[in-house]
């Protein structure tokens, strides 16, 4: 499996794209750092949500840090 990763902010929404065998908390770390980067008001609340495929570390869905988790497989109706 190849890794390749997108991100693409839209209006209050951060989408994190991952495609990698296994998905663990460095995920996390990764999108906090790109998210300091876009320089948004305090005013402005930033929603995250990571569409993977791979093998998610439950870890990354306990710590609560994305708003939403999608499997690239649900967006195709697969």
């Amino acid at each position: 499996m190849t890794m390749c990763h997108f991100s693409y902010c839209l209006q209050r929404w951060t989408v994190e794209i991952k495609r990698k065998r296994n998905i663990g908390h460095d995920v996390i770390d990764e999108v906090e750092r790109k998210t300091k980067r876009l320089h948004v008001g305090k005013d402005v609340s930033l929603r995250r949500a990571l569409v993977y495929d791979g093998e998610l570390a439950p870890i990354v869905e306990a710590e609560g840090y994305f708003d939403a988790l999608v499997q690239f497989s649900d967006l195709l109706g697969l």
